[in-house]
C-alpha cells in the first residue's frame, strides 16, 4: 500500500503501521484508473495547478508527477 501527504511524500507501508500514518494525515494512493475526477481536481489544487476547463485525461497528465 502506498501513502501520500499533499501528493508529495510517498511511503510504501505495511498494514501493521498504516493506522499511524493515516492518523498523521497521509492518504492512500490509488492507481490512475481508480482516481476520481474530484480527487484529481483536489490534487491539482493542492499543488497549485489550475484545472479549470481540463478534461480527465488532461488533468491526469498534469498531476501525474504528484500521484
Amino acid at each position: 500500500m502506498k501513502l501520500t501527504m499533499n501528493g508529495i511524500i510517498v511511503i510504501e507501508e505495511n498494514p501493521i503501521c498504516i493506522d499511524v500514518y493515516l492518523r498523521s494525515g497521509f492518504v492512500e494512493v490509488k492507481d490512475a484508473e481508480e482516481i476520481t475526477y474530484a480527487d484529481m481536481k483536489r490534487i491539482a489544487k493542492e499543488n497549485g495547478i489550475n484545472s479549470h476547463g481540463m478534461n480527465k485525461d488532461a488533468l491526469l497528465e498534469a498531476i501525474k508527477e504528484f500521484i
